[in-house]
């Protein structure tokens, strides 16, 4: 499902500018400008404050657009649909803007920078919480209309964050726009992962373990606790709240049986689509009994005339003993 959210200012413009389009982040055709060269959009943004005495105060608007590991998108089509958002949100008309999809990652993501002083006017954006539910419910109807997966509230949101301290919803918002490496982000979003593809609770802790984490997943005990390398510790109920990563035992199991009852349905789809041998008749000829030809009895005159050798021995032989019964009359 794709999710657009408003980020909190923490880096200068410039610095975030440098960030979103590092190449080992991004490539170059995934990066674009609004009403700005995305090659050089930090003196064409810094232009536009200079020229309506505004270079002070607030710099930019952030919005990161994101999409979970298992969705079926690309990079480019990320581009486009970032693009097509800023450009028809009316609060953000006129407005230069920065776009770059990240890859370095296992989920794509577009970082979407919006200078804070229109080009036109030197009027300085206003964003509201409306603004903000409008441009969700557009993100909404545009995944939808490509077939993509949309949030349902009360489900789990990737990469949704909230959090009751400030500290913790800064934090977690600067590890979101890769200011800093967080165990996590990262430990939630093997759980997404894991959970989205292991058909049991030993598949799941197997596949959790190739990632890093170990599952402390217990009878006897009402939560399950997820632990990094490092020892870092985190409850189920800790990802539910912050994260709406819905993670308990009864959501796992019921997940994972869904999964087991949809690959057993892909593969019996697979089995049913294979085609079938097709039987080749057998020719009526061939089916005929092969009769062989009868051996006809061979006269003794055949015999001699085929042996004529073994015939004479034979007839001297008779002859002999025609002479010894003779004899012994």
């Amino acid at each position: 499902m794709a999710i657009i959210k408003a980020v909190s200012r923490g880096a200068s413009l410039k610095h975030i500018i440098e960030y979103v389009t590092r190449t080992t982040k991004t490539d170059e055709h995934l990066v674009a400008g609004i009403d700005c060269d995305p090659r050089n959009a930090y003196d064409d943004m810094m232009l536009t404050k200079k020229v309506f005495g505004k270079a002070n105060g607030r710099q930019y608007k952030h919005f990161i657009y994101s999409f979970p590991p298992n969705e079926e998108v690309t990079p480019e089509q990320v581009l486009a649909n970032a693009e097509k958002l800023v450009k028809e949100t009316p609060s953000l008309q006129g407005y230069q803007a920065l776009i770059a999809v990240h890859e370095d990652r296992k989920h794509l993501h577009a970082h979407i920078i919006i200078n804070s002083v229109h080009c036109e006017t030197g009027l300085k954006v206003q964003w509201s919480k409306a603004d903000l539910a409008d441009l969700k419910k557009r993100c909404n109807e545009l995944s939808k209309a490509q077939g993509l997966s949309i949030p349902v509230k009360g489900q789990s949101q990737d990469h949704a964050v909230i959090t009751w301290t400030k500290a913790k919803q800064q934090a977690l918002s600067k590890a979101m726009a890769g200011q800093y490496k967080s165990y996590y982000l990262d430990m939630a979003n093997a759980v997404m992962v894991c959970k989205s593809q292991a058909v049991s609770r030993e598949d799941f802790v197997e596949r959790m373990g190739r990632e890093g984490f170990r599952v402390n997943w217990s009878d006897s005990r009402k939560h399950i606790t997820f632990v990094d390398a490092e020892n870092h510790k985190v409850r189920d109920s800790n990802f539910e709240k912050t994260m709406k990563l819905s993670c308990t035992k009864e959501a796992l199991e019921a997940q994972f049986a869904k999964n087991a009852e949809h690959i057993a349905a892909q593969q019996l789809s697979q089995v049913e689509k294979q085609p079938e041998i097709p039987q080749v008749p057998i020719a009526a000829e061939s089916q005929k009994a092969i009769v062989l030809p009868t051996a006809k009895p061979v006269r003794a005159e055949e015999k001699a005339e085929l042996h004529p050798k073994r015939h004479y021995i034979q007839k001297r032989r008779s002859g002999s003993k025609d002479r010894g019964r003779s004899m012994g009359r």
